[in-house]
């Protein structure tokens, strides 16, 4: 009888992701060797308010739809951005959402303030419409 516990399919699967995520953090660190290079990095890269709020938003549950329409921007300039921050390793893949990017650290773990996104302009009601009626006339009414 062996007292050692036997190992299951899904005990080495779960033994995998976990290595792969280390793996993935060992990959990004050592690609920027230290925080200050990440810094650098990030902010050379987001160098306008609207680059940095997307940035922070790319948290891998808001779609690019989302992001262009809080910056009201266009989905596109949010692509292209990835696209860009994807090369520089900025962002990853998200592993909640698949397809999705996230970023692979905030801006405010780093240092670098976050602006706030501007409000949308409420929606104006019409003022109400006062209609005078000329004296000694009953418009609309039968006699």
């Amino acid at each position: 009888m062996t007292t050692e516990k036997e190992t299951t399919l899904k005990d080495v699967v779960e033994s995998v992701e976990k290595l792969n995520r280390t793996m993935k953090e060992v990959a990004r660190w050592t690609k920027f060797r230290s925080v200050s290079g990440l810094r650098e990095t990030l902010v050379r890269e987001l160098n306008t308010p609207q680059k940095k709020l997307a940035y922070e938003l790319t948290d891998g549950d808001h779609s690019r739809r989302d992001i262009a329409q809080i910056l009201q921007i266009t989905d596109d300039s949010i692509r292209s951005w990835w696209d860009k921050w994807y090369q520089l390793a900025l962002v990853e893949e998200s592993e909640t959402r698949k397809g999705r990017p996230q970023r692979v650290i905030s801006l405010n773990e780093v240092g670098i303030e976050v602006p706030k996104p501007k409000a949308a302009p409420a929606p104006q009601s019409p003022e109400p419409v006062q209609v005078i009626q000329p004296e000694g006339e009953n418009l609309g009414q039968q006699t």
